[in-house]
Protein backbone atom coordinates (compact mmCIF):
# COMPACT_ATOMS: atom_id res chain seq x y z
CA UNK A 1 0.00 0.00 0.00
CA UNK A 2 1.10 3.31 -0.94
CA UNK A 3 0.65 5.76 1.65
CA UNK A 4 1.18 9.91 1.01
CA UNK A 5 0.85 10.70 4.77
CA UNK A 6 1.84 8.77 8.39
CA UNK A 7 0.28 9.87 11.23
CA UNK A 8 1.95 8.71 14.45
CA UNK A 9 -0.05 8.28 17.85
CA UNK A 10 1.93 7.72 21.07
CA UNK A 11 0.13 6.25 24.15
CA UNK A 12 -2.59 8.82 23.55
CA UNK A 13 -5.81 5.90 23.35
CA UNK A 14 -7.31 6.64 26.20
CA UNK A 15 -10.94 5.55 26.75
CA UNK A 16 -12.09 9.07 26.88
CA UNK A 17 -10.54 10.18 23.67
CA UNK A 18 -11.51 7.55 21.36
CA UNK A 19 -14.58 9.79 19.76
CA UNK A 20 -12.49 12.41 19.60
CA UNK A 21 -9.34 10.98 18.47
CA UNK A 22 -11.59 9.44 15.46
CA UNK A 23 -13.43 12.90 14.44
CA UNK A 24 -9.65 14.12 13.72
CA UNK A 25 -8.47 10.99 12.35
CA UNK A 26 -11.96 11.78 9.59
CA UNK A 27 -10.77 14.96 9.27
CA UNK A 28 -7.21 14.55 8.23
CA UNK A 29 -6.32 11.11 7.21
CA UNK A 30 -7.25 10.12 3.58
CA UNK A 31 -7.68 6.47 1.83
CA UNK A 32 -3.96 6.58 1.00
CA UNK A 33 -2.82 7.64 5.03
CA UNK A 34 -1.52 5.10 7.36
CA UNK A 35 -2.31 5.80 10.62
CA UNK A 36 -0.05 4.28 13.37
CA UNK A 37 -0.86 3.74 16.87
CA UNK A 38 2.04 2.63 19.57
CA UNK A 39 0.10 1.95 22.40
CA UNK A 40 1.39 -0.06 25.86
CA UNK A 41 -1.52 -2.57 24.97
CA UNK A 42 -1.09 -4.25 27.89
CA UNK A 43 -1.54 -1.40 29.94
CA UNK A 44 -5.45 -1.23 29.23
CA UNK A 45 -6.29 -4.24 26.26
CA UNK A 46 -9.88 -2.91 26.32
CA UNK A 47 -9.31 0.80 25.25
CA UNK A 48 -7.49 -0.71 22.51
CA UNK A 49 -10.57 -3.44 21.65
CA UNK A 50 -12.60 -0.59 21.53
CA UNK A 51 -10.88 2.05 19.16
CA UNK A 52 -10.15 -1.22 16.96
CA UNK A 53 -13.69 -1.78 16.94
CA UNK A 54 -14.82 1.86 16.65
CA UNK A 55 -12.20 2.73 13.93
CA UNK A 56 -13.03 -0.69 11.53
CA UNK A 57 -17.06 0.86 12.30
CA UNK A 58 -16.27 4.00 10.54
CA UNK A 59 -14.58 2.51 7.34
CA UNK A 60 -11.06 2.25 8.76
CA UNK A 61 -8.73 -0.82 7.46
CA UNK A 62 -7.52 -1.84 10.79
CA UNK A 63 -4.38 -3.96 11.41
CA UNK A 64 -3.28 -5.11 14.78
CA UNK A 65 0.35 -5.89 15.37
CA UNK A 66 0.85 -7.47 18.44
CA UNK A 67 3.17 -11.08 19.34
CA UNK A 68 3.27 -10.57 22.76
CA UNK A 69 -0.23 -9.63 24.03
CA UNK A 70 -2.53 -12.55 24.86
CA UNK A 71 -5.31 -9.40 25.39
CA UNK A 72 -5.53 -8.58 21.65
Amino acid sequence: MFADTYILLSDTCFLQVIEPLLRVLDSLATAQTVVLLAASIAHSPETIRRFVAAASARGFVVEVHNSHSPYI
